[in-house]
């Protein structure tokens, strides 16, 4: 399924108008994104049917891509991107104590977990599950055409830093 287009439609069909990553916009969409994560907390709470759990984890990740279409972000290339990302937390087993050392300073419940891979193994979390970033790990490269700029310009770099807080690096 193509995200952007999957979304497109939504606001296409309710006349949903592109609008800037404004502040007052961002925590709207905060608000609305905010508002799916509390009916997704009320059905745990509730006598939970997976199927109902299912369709409001969905509703997050329709919420937030609908409102990031809807800020000009190409949904598609940044997942694609975020999910190269998230698949180089995998750490080769020469350096697996190390980097175990390192994870356990910010979280004391962290252990490893050995791949199918033979010589690579994964940090994760005893609480959470949530696999661990190695020193190795490759950070997302969010580029001004995955966030709708495709030229950029003075103007749009300005707002790019703006609201990463960091400076637009070519």
């Amino acid at each position: 399924m193509n995200l952007n287009k999957a979304f497109q439609d939504f606001e296409n069909m309710y006349g949903l108008e592109p609008v800037k990553p404004e502040t007052n916009r961002l925590l709207a969409a905060k608000r609305l994104i905010e508002d799916e994560v509390s009916e997704f907390e009320d059905e745990i709470t509730a006598a939970p049917h997976l199927k109902n759990l299912a369709k409001e984890m969905t509703d997050i990740i329709y919420i937030t891509g609908e409102r990031m279409t809807n800020f000009g972000f190409d949904v598609d290339a940044l997942f694609a991107e975020v999910h190269r990302s998230n698949m180089s937390k995998r750490v080769h087993i020469a350096e697996a104590t190390f980097e175990l050392a390192i994870a356990k300073q910010r979280y004391p419940r962290a252990y490893l977990v050995q791949l199918d891979a033979v010589d690579y193994v994964v940090i994760k979390d005893a609480e959470t599950s949530k696999v661990i970033k190695p020193t190795s790990y490759s950070a997302a490269m969010i580029t001004p055409e995955m966030l709708g700029y495709p030229n950029p310009t003075e103007t749009n770099i300005d707002m790019i830093e703006v609201l990463s807080n960091q400076p637009y690096e070519q």
